[in-house]
């Protein structure tokens, strides 16, 4: 579990990275969105190896019952396979991609006020330094890659479940 301290130390970094995410205003939107597919894909890539090999295909296809993102979330949730702070800031950042991909009138991303809300809401704002130094699309940005970066170890932490793909050894004693 990552912990308020660890989550510390990632703002930490990003601060030594301040100057590099300079030009982040600018691109706040596609990052966000861009961004948020890589979570997708990880919450798809963590399923995958828990399920049992070749049963995950159908199950992940944007048709699939486990399409969309906040489906295999709940399911990781469920599994076990992410806490419950991870599924909270997915379904948040969930809610911020999808008003920046069919809103086009959301003119400063972060600072619209109903991303702001959602921005505020996330366990990375939470465990920022309280010294003012994120601006908004900062923040936003930066809670999402610190999402990824959780999310990246949750992936390393999963083994293939193996429990039902080996038979259950059936023996009879022929001795009655």
């Amino acid at each position: 579990m990552i912990v308020g301290c660890q989550v510390a130390e990632y703002a930490d970094q990003l601060y030594s990275i301040n100057g590099q995410l300079s030009h982040v205003r600018k691109q706040v939107r596609s990052r966000v969105i861009v961004q948020f597919s890589v979570i997708e894909a990880l919450l798809g890539k963590i399923l995958t190896l828990h399920f049992i090999t070749g049963e995950e295909e159908h199950l992940l296809r944007s048709d699939g019952p486990l399409g969309p993102v906040k489906s295999r979330a709940r399911i990781c949730f469920a599994l076990g396979l992410i806490n419950k702070l991870e599924f909270d800031d997915i379904d948040k950042y969930a809610k911020i991609r999808n008003s920046l991909a069919h809103r086009f009138d959301v003119s400063s991303s972060a600072s619209d006020p109903e991303v702001r809300k959602w921005v505020l809401e996330t366990t990375f704002y939470k465990n920022l330094p309280k010294d003012n130094s994120f601006n908004d699309d900062m923040s936003l940005v930066g809670g999402i890659f610190m999402l990824t970066m959780v999310l990246k170890t949750r992936l390393s932490q999963v083994r293939r479940c193996k429990v039902l793909q080996e038979p259950f050894p059936i023996t009879w004693n022929n001795e009655y």
